[in-house]
């Protein structure tokens, strides 16, 4: 008979560490001085972490909510109080709808507007604009033929063409 690691109790199904999911989460779990407890498992590229319990990816903040607070009604978010994507706190999850998600972000200042070389996803600089839409302008090239010169998709240059993107220069 095996023992959870984090509780000891027994555990009766074969190849199973926890008893249940909330000693699985805990496990998981750092308690830190602003009240957060930081989830220490695998982390997505969006910040949120994750965690395979019963087979399924899900996310820790939801479970933590679903084992303190109860049901998760269909369309809406557990949101976070302190805005610390890891945490697992339940006095730090609320329910929220998106619009509700995206009120609080927006009151609280958190609504990353970044353009052109400070966006997360930019692969160009300003410079490059002024060279692409030159190249454009002459129309020796294809716009796929630009995109291949500077690494990026031709739909890249094509919103660029179209004033979609980099409209701020």
């Amino acid at each position: 008979m095996a023992k959870c690691h984090y509780c000891s109790k027994e555990v009766n199904v074969p190849k199973k560490r926890f008893c249940n999911e909330k000693c699985h989460l805990l496990n998981c779990t750092e308690v830190k001085e602003k009240g957060c407890w930081d989830y220490k498992g695998f982390k997505g590229k969006d910040g949120y972490g994750q965690i395979k319990i019963g087979g399924k990816v899900r996310r820790p903040h939801r479970i933590s909510y679903q084992i303190y607070k109860g049901k998760i009604d269909e369309g809406f978010n557990v949101c976070h109080s302190c805005d610390n994507p890891i945490c697992v706190n339940p006095e730090h999850l609320w329910l929220g709808t998106p619009k509700d998600n995206m009120d609080d972000m927006l009151r609280k200042g958190r609504k990353a507007d970044k353009k052109g070389e400070l966006h997360h996803l930019n692969k160009l600089k300003e410079e490059d604009i002024y060279k692409i839409r030159k190249l454009l302008k002459k129309k020796n090239y294809k716009q796929k033929q630009i995109a291949k010169m500077f690494g990026v998709d031709p739909s890249c240059i094509c919103y660029i063409n179209a004033g979609k993107r980099w409209s701020h220069i």
